[in-house]
């Protein structure tokens, strides 16, 4: 049997293989792997001769229809060489680079490869700001909306509209049919790569939101059309806010990224679970709250809205690994209803309101 990878360097036919072999076998009363050894070849490569994956050698098929006697002449015979014409083989031998040549030679069609897919994916990007700028504003709001922007967002049992909302943008924007995956509790939307890639080009990171500390895309902060800046609230709220009949309130979590200042409040605070930041303060006279980027920038496009929000920072939450300050977006009052009253919650959210 020749050696693993060794190519036969001979003519070879262009032959319906299949029934030949499966004739061949009968005939010998053997199996495939016996037959195999029997042509001095491997299994693998005697089951893709049958297949058609791979052209049986002139020598193998002699062998084999003198075992059959009866069987239809090839219809084409091509030379040894045939398909290796751009220097596949050099004297019956395969022509390898050296490592430090493969390897820089695979480095460049990495990264041509790589400025393709970018290129592909701020054109995209681009394209949907243009033409689907509310769809897509909606998009980014329900996916900050999600605890972790991750390819997968969830969606409780209880909130299968938001569920249906997401899969719906999903089509509209990339064309495709996401898959639905049933858990116990919640729904799990399963997104492609090209959905995650273009939140990524508009600046917003996969991971955390309170580790990310993610930005409102400045497409749409910068934008004065109401659809659009309604579409990326309306989103987010759908997920996060969490409505009385008062106030809609909307909390974010921000990592204190101070590694000395976390080990000092765990050390000043120990075994409790959170603290007031008034009192985080006055332990630590250095120590100043995080700004959560996304409150802050839906408070920016309310206020372009006509809405006063209130942004305050409650407190200091601490546990093992780490330490986090959580934030909140109050609407009430004249606003509350105003808020209301302008489309920023959903028909379904809105029935959720106690």
């Amino acid at each position: 049997m020749r050696r693993r990878g060794e190519r036969i360097i001979e003519p070879r036919v262009l032959v319906d293989a299949g029934p030949l072999i499966e004739e061949a076998k009968k005939k010998l009363g053997i199996s495939y792997e016996a037959l195999a050894k029997k042509l001095g070849i491997s299994k693998t490569t005697l089951l893709d001769y049958k297949s058609g994956r791979a052209l049986i050698p002139l020598s193998i098929y002699n062998s084999l229809k003198h075992v059959v006697k009866e069987h239809p002449a090839p219809s084409r015979i091509f030379p040894p060489y045939w398909g290796q014409s751009k220097g596949g083989l050099i004297s019956g031998r395969k022509a390898r680079l050296s490592g430090s040549k493969a390897k820089v030679m695979a480095l460049k069609s990495h990264l041509v490869r790589k400025a393709k897919r970018e290129h592909l994916i701020s054109e995209l990007a681009k394209e949907l700001q243009n033409n689907k700028p509310a769809l897509l504003a909606e998009f980014v709001g329900r996916m900050l909306g999600d605890g972790s922007i991750s390819r997968f967002p969830k969606y409780l049992s209880s909130e299968y509209e938001n569920h249906e909302r997401m899969r719906e943008l999903v089509r509209e924007l990339f064309n495709y049919e996401p898959r639905t995956v049933k858990r116990e509790r919640y729904y799990e939307t399963r997104l492609r790569r090209i959905s995650v890639q273009v939140l990524y080009k508009l600046g917003i990171p996969l991971g955390k939101k309170s580790i990310t500390n993610p930005h409102i895309p400045s497409f749409i902060l910068r934008s004065n059309r109401r659809e659009v800046i309604k579409a990326l609230i309306r989103g987010y709220f759908d997920d996060e806010a969490y409505i009385s009949r008062t106030r809609i309130e909307v909390s974010a979590a921000v990592r204190i990224r101070d590694a000395e200042i976390c080990k000092l409040l765990k050390e000043r605070f120990k075994g409790r679970k959170s603290i007031s930041v008034k009192l985080a303060s006055k332990a630590l006279k250095t120590f100043k709250p995080p700004r959560s980027n996304m409150l802050e920038g839906i408070k920016l496009l309310l206020s372009k809205l006509g809405i006063h929000a209130k942004l305050k920072c409650v407190r200091v939450l601490l546990n093992k690994a780490s330490a986090s300050v959580e934030w909140k977006l109050i609407i009430s009052g004249d606003d509350f209803h105003k808020a209301l009253e302008s489309g920023l919650l959903s028909d379904w959210k809105r029935r959720t309101k106690p």
